[in-house]
């Protein structure tokens, strides 16, 4: 199926929205709304970041509003697509624009997602894991989630982060896949690194170490605009998926690589897979009974980004 194209700018003090569906085009000019916009994007992030459930209502209200003002424009384009593709840049990239709704449906359970950076659309290719190397920290990955899918993949290696190191993931220079669970370090100008025991993993070493996959279980790194640069413009990766905002130990992490990889290795399909697994979280947690806040910080964060190679 045809991917829609959405691609979201900022112009002076105003909000422009790209809509491409085939030969389909619309496009909108919201008007002195970029810090409307921009403050709402806020709220919804700092809510979900903190589990702030005393916000579930201002977050529900500022999800209706941008989706009355960026998603009902071009409501029936996304009823004639499976596959939404978000082409941001670092302005937006703290944007949660699928978590939007069409019809009372939040984007991220109805439709596969990617996000790429300005001047790039996704064209989903394949990905099928094999050989992949796994670094996991013991203390954000307490439940051996990682250890537990490589061990599902064949040919792949996993490390405990004490035995790891800068040098021994530089020393394959490309990997299938690589997933690293770790603690990550994020600025305010969304610029960060992720901690290898006393070394800081950053976007240098993706200048010369390639993964057509690259998996970080790794607090905000999904907003790690330094990361997504350098694959854009390095092209050492195909795909990176990882949350925006910080995630589980455990629990929903787990969940979240297990199912992930179990999806990817019958589909061979990305975007399929994040929401696959995005809605087995959301019934999982839904079932629990957690706040509306809660489901969202455990079953929505995981991002998707696809990159020229």
């Amino acid at each position: 199926m045809t991917i829609l194209y959405v691609v979201l700018s900022l112009a002076g003090a105003n909000i422009k929205a790209d809509y491409t569906l085939g030969s389909q085009h619309k496009s909108i000019v919201l008007s002195g709304k970029k810090s409307t916009v921009l403050s709402q994007c806020n709220l919804i992030y700092d809510a979900i970041e903190a589990k702030s459930t005393g916000k579930t209502r201002q977050l529900k209200a500022a999800v209706a509003d941008l989706s009355a003002k960026l998603v009902a424009p071009a409501a029936d384009l996304m009823k004639g697509t499976d596959h939404i593709n978000f082409i941001v840049d670092k302005a937006l990239v703290r944007c949660p624009f699928d978590l939007l709704e069409n019809a009372g449906s939040p984007l991220y359970l109805s439709h596969k997602i990617t996000y790429t950076n300005a001047g790039y659309r996704a064209k989903n290719a394949p990905h099928k894991p094999r050989g992949g190397l796994f670094v996991a920290d013991p203390t954000t990955d307490p439940e051996d989630g990682l250890k537990q899918a490589s061990q599902k993949i064949a040919g792949s290696k996993w490390l405990a982060v004490k035995d790891a190191s800068l040098k021994r993931i530089r020393s394959a220079k490309k990997y299938n896949t690589l997933v690293i669970s770790a603690h990550g370090d994020l600025d305010k100008t969304n610029s960060g690194s992720m901690g290898i025991n006393d070394e800081e993993l950053d976007s240098d070493l993706f200048e010369t170490v390639s993964a057509d996959f690259a998996y970080f279980d790794s607090c905000q790194m999904g907003i790690n605009w330094d990361f997504v640069e350098t694959f854009q413009s390095e092209r050492t990766a195909r795909y990176m998926l990882a949350p925006i905002t910080s995630n589980d130990a455990g629990d929903s992490s787990t969940r979240t690589v297990m199912w992930f990889f179990e999806s990817l290795q019958q589909s061979g399909d990305a975007a399929a897979a994040l929401l696959k697994t995005r809605q087995q979280l959301f019934k999982q947690y839904t079932k629990e009974g957690l706040n509306y806040v809660t489901i969202l910080n455990k079953a929505f964060p995981f991002r998707l980004y696809e990159f020229q190679r």
